[in-house]
């Protein structure tokens, strides 16, 4: 005999989801025309001074590779204002994601996401060197897209701390309340964390991996553009015995950093995603086992499979490693973002 529960799942009726009050959104038009507004203004403010290089020749400025930069970093950092703004708006709504609504460490989280980007970028400021292009203050032109960077990841960071802890949460003390069938509709509430605390997970990777293909690109476009400027690293002599300064060769920067510079990124993504992916599935597949216990007899039935099977299916716990989107958005879309950014011609300079 199954004593598992049946619940209402996300394709059956009666199914509700606690959105809270619905919020005004934005028409899509002015959203799309303050997008465009934001890669203008980026446009022009890269813009600045650009003229002014230390060798008197603005040449450089004119050619196709140093406006594509310009166009791809003012694209990646509205990029990172609106993950930014997203973000914000997800803690303003926690609830519609599967976190509590209140949590003392919310706070403290922003609080530690904030200082940790603010020692990259000073870490970034003092030790970093600018990539050698004919143009004026280009070091202030390059650390722009790294600080919009690293302040779009703050409250994406707070969120997935958030979410790990919410995950570890919801070990065995709801499960252990759904052993009853009056207890039914805390059952179906446990499903819809679960579930929500899923678009949780595919949402940050979502978020996380914008801003690591933004930050690919963007240096794929750099690199192009430093090889550009130098007449010897077209035609891919070496750099000059006297090793005169401001020559920059693919030699120094070879297409294959930006290859690294990807591998990097999905390691990181991948360190941080699978701690938080492996608490969901963990609290998931204890969940499975209390709606479709094992039968008293041992036997499985193949209603009892059936259960379990659809139940899986609705959580996700069907799919494999490769097949994951956690997967996917984590490992996959870095690398592959920077093998189009190596072998590209306009993104790898080669």
């Amino acid at each position: 005999m199954d004593h598992g529960y049946h619940l209402s799942l996300p394709d059956e009726p009666g199914r509700r989801r606690p959105d809270g009050s619905p919020s005004a959104a934005w028409p899509a038009p002015l959203l799309g025309l303050g997008f465009l507004g934001v890669i203008a203004a980026g446009i022009a403010l890269l813009s600045i001074g650009e003229r002014s290089s230390a060798d008197g020749s603005g040449e450089f400025v004119t050619t196709v590779t140093w406006v594509a930069w310009k166009f791809v970093a003012s694209l990646s950092i509205a990029m990172f204002g609106l993950l930014f703004v997203q973000g914000v708006r997800l803690l303003r709504n926690p609830t519609q994601w599967g976190l509590p609504a209140t949590s003392p460490r919310t706070h403290p989280y922003v609080v530690v996401a904030a200082v940790s980007a603010s020692l990259l970028a000073i870490v970034q400021w003092k030790f970093g060197q600018a990539v050698p292009v004919p143009v004026g203050e280009m070091g202030w032109r390059s650390r722009a897209v790294l600080y919009a960077g690293l302040l779009g990841s703050v409250p994406w960071l707070t969120i997935v701390w958030l979410a790990y802890d919410t995950c570890r949460a919801l070990d065995r003390v709801e499960a252990g309340q759904i052993g009853a069938h009056a207890h039914a509709q805390a059952l179906a509430h446990h499903l819809d964390r679960l579930v929500d605390l899923w678009r949780l997970l595919l949402a940050t990777a979502g978020a996380f991996a914008t801003g690591v293909v933004a930050a690919i690109v963007t240096a794929g476009a750099l690199r192009s553009a430093a090889v550009v400027a130098h007449d010897q690293c077209l035609a891919r002599q070496p750099a000059p015995a006297s090793g005169a300064a401001g020559v920059a060769c693919a030699e120094a920067f070879p297409a294959s950093n930006v290859l690294l510079y990807g591998a990097v990124f999905a390691f990181l993504l991948s360190v941080m995603a699978a701690p938080l992916g492996a608490a969901w599935r963990a609290r998931a597949m204890e969940f499975v086992d209390d709606c479709h216990p094992l039968p008293e007899n041992g036997r499985p039935t193949a209603e009892w499979i059936e259960g379990r099977d659809r139940l899986s299916s609705v959580l996700h716990l069907d799919q494999s490693i490769v097949r994951n989107p956690l997967t996917a958005l984590s490992v996959f879309v870095p690398l592959l973002a920077s093998l189009l950014a190596q072998f590209v011609p306009q993104l790898g300079g080669d």
